[in-house]
């Protein structure tokens, strides 16, 4: 959702509104969540294998690379390795956790002083959406 439409759905007071957006921001942290899964389906381990899977082809080329020119030397490998925890981390996560964040105090401005009936139970959900956020990661641990 785009931040223009974001703002106004949170100021317009709708309880539907505030429901929509709410929703939004569970859809993100259930997002990331599932891919750090580690059940059935076992997400986190297909995105493991599908990052290491990566980062052994570009070990192979520096490798190659390497061998084949030894005085013009690269380290894209060693580079995928920090810029995808990286990405993951950052990009992926901070962009996810700025943009609910975002929308969470959107809300929770609309709705501190409301006096529709359904005011608290979106303050509950807001309070509920912070604490999950603060704790949101994706498990990188077996990543190379």
């Amino acid at each position: 959702m785009e931040l223009r439409n974001l703002k106004t759905r949170t100021e317009s007071g709708k309880f539907d509104d505030a429901q929509y957006i709410l929703g939004q921001v569970r859809g993100t942290i259930g997002a990331i969540r599932y891919l750090s899964h580690t059940g059935t389906p076992e997400v986190n381990g297909f995105l493991t294998a599908i990052i290491n899977n990566v980062g052994a082809q570009w070990r192979l080329s520096q490798q190659v690379h390497n061998a084949n020119h030894p005085n013009d030397r690269t380290a894209i490998g060693d580079f995928w390795s920090e810029w995808v925890k990286d990405f993951y981390a950052n990009f992926v996560i901070g962009n996810a956790r700025n943009w609910a964040r975002e929308a969470i105090d959107g809300l929770r401005e609309a709705w501190t002083n409301s006096a529709d009936p359904g005011a608290q139970q979106i303050l509950d959900a807001l309070t509920s959406l912070d604490t999950q956020l603060e704790t949101l990661t994706i498990d990188t641990s077996l990543w190379f």
